[in-house]
């Protein structure tokens, strides 16, 4: 829409997926790998600004998939973890206003790769 609206390298990461929108649109969060780590790269689309927040750290090295989701609510999301030495996937709640992140839980099914916040 006219140019771009903001810019950032971020060099160290391995592996970037997609940014995910909050949905009052304050906010666009970006996960990454790097080295053995999930991180999320949180950018204040206002001020024009990011911080990084860790998510998960101590993964083995040969994991493979990470899906991250955000709530409704413009604050809560979620990284789920499949691969490498999980028998089932595991799911991490976190919180990008308080910067904290909850023990994970193990999803139920083998299959589970993916898992959404409402």
């Amino acid at each position: 829409a006219g140019g771009v609206y903001y810019s950032e390298n971020i060099t160290d990461s391995d592996n970037m997926k997609s940014g995910v929108f909050t949905n009052d649109g304050k906010s666009v969060i970006v996960p990454f790998k790097e080295g053995n780590a999930i991180k999320a790269r949180i950018i204040d689309v206002a001020a024009k600004t990011s911080t990084t927040m860790p998510l998960v750290n101590s993964l083995p090295l040969d994991w493979i998939y990470y899906h991250l989701d955000m709530a409704s609510d413009g604050k809560r999301g979620v990284v789920t973890v499949s691969g490498g030495d999980f028998i089932k996937s595991k799911t991490y709640v976190f919180d990008i206003k308080t910067g904290i992140v909850n023990a994970p839980f193990e999803n139920n099914d083998d299959n589970v790769s993916r898992v959404y916040a409402w």
